[in-house]
């Protein structure tokens, strides 16, 4: 059997703003605090990869972690750096902002971060995360940076 060629074919401009939209919408719903919202824009077998704990794996496991989240957000903005992808398949490389005051905390948190998804193109021509991973910028206060000086 041959090998099939890949594709050379970029994702068309349609696509790529289809991207844009999942990305912009999902930041809103998170914003908003709205979970639920924000779970739509994921696969069912999403995966999330987020810093310092193991994987979650499938939405369910990701909406029971987001919804322990004891905070409420005053900003939050996301920018793709990067998107490209061939058939159903593409990434999105980007960074956030965020500003978020703790629940019973009286100071605001403000964190910059990167992060990166593979989506994945639904029926209907949407794009839906698949799988995704970021981290902050910076560690939480008093933690020691693998390969950082002591």
């Amino acid at each position: 059997m041959k090998p099939t060629e890949p594709s050379t074919d970029a994702l068309p401009d349609k696509d790529i703003a289809a991207i844009q939209s999942t990305l912009q919408s999902l930041v809103r719903a998170q914003l908003a605090g709205d979970w639920d919202a924000a779970a739509r824009f994921c696969t069912e077998d999403h995966v999330a990869m987020p810093p310092f704990r193991p994987a979650l794996e499938g939405r369910a496991a990701w909406l029971e972690w987001v919804g322990s989240f004891d905070m409420s957000f005053a900003d939050m903005r996301a920018e793709a750096l990067a998107i490209d992808g061939r058939g159903d398949l593409a990434f999105l490389r980007g960074r956030y902002s965020e500003a978020f005051t703790p629940q019973g905390g009286s100071e605001t948190v403000q964190r910059t971060g990167k992060f990166l998804w593979i989506l994945r193109k639904q029926p209907d021509g949407s794009w839906l995360v698949a799988l995704a991973i970021g981290n902050p910028d910076q560690p939480p206060p008093g933690y020691q940076t693998p390969g950082s000086s002591r």
